[in-house]
């Protein structure tokens, strides 16, 4: 369940959201974005070379799979 907050936008910002269809999703998921960031000046070691390790690995996968279309043509 969700709380009201109020909240003030300023006027450019207010101008373009009165043209979105559900200001509310839009909210929550610009915050959601922005609060998952991962800021490097705030991590561990061990997180950061965990993220290091998580995207190794996923360059890896992507190129066998490229590899494994790329011979299936």
């Amino acid at each position: 369940m969700g709380q009201a907050k109020y909240i003030y936008f300023t006027d450019d910002n207010l101008e373009q959201l009165k043209k979105v269809d559900n200001m509310s999703k839009l909210i929550n998921d610009l915050l959601r974005e922005h609060f998952n960031k991962l800021d490097p000046n705030q991590m561990t070691p061990e997180e950061i070379r965990k993220i290091i390790a998580i995207k190794k690995a996923e360059k890896e996968y992507k190129a066998k799979l490229e590899q494994i279309n790329n011979g299936n043509d």
